[in-house]
């Protein structure tokens, strides 16, 4: 069963990932304790925790307990309880994240008309080749040439970027 791009679980302010290994000594207890901090504990009756799927399953009953606190108190409560959870970046949040600075995944750039603007940097390096990121482009600096790749006359080019 093919499904698209992991969404996280919605909580008060941005998304999250989060877990228990099922197999670990404890988990009874972790899982009965992480329920309780968020407010649904009787998720748990008539129901095993262990059985593959039932976190999806009750996906609409973590979400309207998660959407009461933030991704980072959520995120806080797992990690507590002896799970692994990490919350989704915005890109605010991004580009304020040491680890990303320190490995530079944020650029700044002098952006013509508009000043210094930031942007996601590259994520690796090459030993011999060094990738670079250059400028943005500006706004419209590309449309005459789109518009003829896509077949565009000269005269509706011209209409279009006046």
């Amino acid at each position: 069963h093919l499904r698209g791009p992991a969404q996280g679980f919605a909580t008060k302010d941005r998304a999250i990932l989060w877990g228990f290994i099922t197999d670990i000594r404890g988990f009874d207890e972790a899982i009965a304790k992480f329920c309780d901090l968020i407010g649904i504990p009787e998720i748990l009756q008539d129901t095993d925790p262990r059985e593959f799927g039932w976190v999806d399953a009750r996906r609409e009953q973590f979400e309207a307990a998660f959407k009461q606190h933030s991704a980072d108190q959520i995120v806080a409560w797992v990690r507590e309880c002896g799970g692994n959870a990490v919350a989704y970046h915005t890109f605010e949040t991004f580009a304020q994240d040491p680890q990303a600075q320190a490995i530079g995944l944020v650029s700044t750039y002098d952006y013509p008309g508009v000043g210094a603007l930031r942007t996601t940097g590259i994520p690796w390096e090459f030993s011999e080749t060094p990738a670079h990121h250059g400028r943005p482009p500006l706004l419209g600096e590309h449309t005459a040439t789109v518009l003829a790749g896509l077949g565009l006359s000269e005269a509706d080019r011209a209409a279009l970027t006046k």
